[in-house]
């Protein structure tokens, strides 16, 4: 009698499906339990395993610079954070089952990474902990430190996969024009599209919103997406083409890097004029920073690929004069919000945004006044980013009501405004230590790309390390946050190791050998062996 029996497919599929989907609709009725969406979430991650197995490092590529939120977690955390940890899984599983495969690694840009790591985890422990509030933890400061941790993974998950040459300029392109999300923010609330702000952050409409709810006289609204949106076309037409192809109007400008016959096609001038109206509508933000940003960004490039040794340069410099004599007379007459984010240059502007840009810089002079005074209390040993809530909760409340200073929510928040002490204060000296090993090395890496990398990889690898460059420097002397400016800086860093499959090294010609004189041979000696096998004459 045969004891084996048949179980056909369908039935191990529906045995499989049924019960999971009876899971799921219990979960969902509940949808705002934590439970239930972490039971919803399992599940969906589950059915996206084989998408993940093979487009991870795309994904992650894709949604590095994008701010959209994972609404279904805890503390919403982007999606690159998630992507990250499930790109590093996928790597680690790949490598273990095909022990072929290796992963790109620099021992020199690893070790300050790890070093950096441990300084944050270290701090922590010895502080505050690993405080959430989004987990109902009475202390804050959790999501800085997951946001430093899951920027220093992303390095790695970046890096250990090599992109193909051929879609490099590709995965370049939407690495940056992701940022382009940015803009959501205002165009929901603007049309009043309110479920949009599940995914995308409200934080980008927040001046857009006290605007059109204050009852002062001198507010005036800030579009803070617009200006940060605005630097993924920037680095798009920097990335593509370069400075010099900005300017050269003799071949015709496709948007991407794509087979002719599927490719839009403009006259060249409009590429021009594009990065000028880009430039342009970043100051929509009222943000002084942003064109500092990309003036120094241009410059910087500029000089890079070695224009200012062209009559470019002094071209340049003449339209530039030009340009400022025909608008110091009329900035008085631009937009509120344009003026604001040209109020550093010495030209006329309007009483209200003077006071708006000097209040401003007051608060944070003053602020930069009481960080520093109590610096020396954290040099060996850094504050951390954790805190009270109910502090936190305090201050706000009593800012709000005009009981205490204007900083004093951002000075408890860790929020500086300054580069260099969003670093020395929470971690200390070995925290600025690592950081700053981390920005020579990367620095380092970048321009070894840049001047020995593939020919075909000349643009992107010039670009990178400009970018690298103009970042650090603006992170140091103009604006900086240690959480937002890490992922930046080891974003670009992934990036330019996956693409180049590690560090470029000099490339060593072979030593040509000295010429040698015909040896005459002597009268009546037989030719040489070689002579006579070829057919050579002896």
């Amino acid at each position: 009698m045969n004891s084996n029996v048949a179980i056909p497919r369908v039935v191990i599929i529906y045995g499989l499906c049924v019960p999971i989907a009876m899971l799921m609709g219990y979960l969902l009725t509940t949808p705002l339990d934590l439970i239930s969406v972490l039971g919803v979430t399992t599940v969906m991650g589950l059915l996206l395993v084989p998408v993940l197995l093979r487009w991870h490092h795309f994904l992650l590529i894709l949604v590095w610079n994008a701010t959209i939120h994972a609404f279904f977690l805890p503390g919403h955390p982007r999606f690159w954070m998630v992507l990250t940890l499930a790109s590093v899984a996928f790597s680690i599983l790949d490598r273990v089952m095909n022990k072929q495969k290796r992963l790109q690694t620099v021992p020199w840009l690893t070790a300050p990474l790890i070093v950096l790591f441990l300084v944050i985890f270290i701090t922590a422990r010895l502080r505050d902990g690993f405080g959430l509030t989004s987990l109902g933890g009475g202390t804050f400061g959790g999501r800085k430190y997951a946001d430093a941790f899951l920027a220093i993974l992303g390095y790695f998950a970046l890096s250990w996969q090599k992109i193909p040459p051929h879609r490099a300029l590709l995965y370049s392109m939407i690495f940056f024009l992701s940022g382009i999300t940015h803009v959501v923010s205002n165009i929901a609330y603007s049309f009043q599209l309110y479920w949009l702000f599940w995914l995308f952050p409200i934080d980008n409409a927040v001046m857009q919103i006290q605007a059109d709810y204050s009852t002062q006289d001198n507010a005036f609204s800030r579009l803070s997406g617009v200006a940060f949106g605005c630097m993924a076309p920037f680095c798009y037409l920097l990335i593509r083409h370069g400075v010099k192809g900005l300017f050269d109007f003799s071949e015709g400008f496709s948007f991407f890097p794509i087979r002719r016959k599927s490719t839009l096609y403009v006259n060249q001038p409009w590429r021009l004029i594009g990065f000028c109206l880009t430039i342009f509508i970043s100051t929509f933000g009222g943000f002084r920073s942003m064109p500092i940003l990309f003036v120094l960004m241009f410059c910087v490039q500029f000089f890079v690929e070695k224009l200012h040794r062209t009559r470019l340069f002094f071209i340049l410099l003449g339209a530039s004069i030009a340009l400022a004599t025909c608008l110091v007379p009329f900035t008085e007459k631009l937009p509120l919000v344009v003026q604001r984010a040209i109020a550093y240059l010495p030209v006329r502007l309007s009483a209200k945004v003077k006071f708006d840009a000097w209040a401003s810089t007051d608060w944070r002079l003053r602020m930069w006044q009481v960080v520093v005074e109590e610096m020396p209390k954290y040099l060996v040993l850094g504050k951390g980013f954790g805190g009270n809530a109910t502090d936190l909760y305090l201050v706000k409340e009593s800012t709000r009501r005009g009981f205490i200073s204007d900083f004093e929510g951002l000075y408890i928040a860790g929020d500086y405004h300054s580069g260099p002490l969003s670093v020395l204060v929470p971690l200390g000296i070995p925290g600025a230590l690592a950081f700053t090993w981390l920005l020579v090395a990367g620095m380092y890496a970048l321009y070894r790309n840049h001047r020995y990398g593939p020919p075909e990889l000349q643009k992107i690898n010039t670009f990178l390390f400009t970018f690298f460059v103009t970042q650090t420097f603006f992170y140091i002397f103009v604006y900086g946050a240690f959480t937002n400016g890490l992922a930046i800086f080891t974003g670009t860093l992934g990036l330019s190791i996956s693409l180049n499959g590690g560090v470029a090294r000099k490339s060593r010609e072979p030593l040509s050998a000295p010429a040698l004189e015909p040896v005459k041979p002597a009268p009546g000696a037989l030719p040489p062996t070689g002579a006579l096998q070829t057919g050579a004459p002896a």
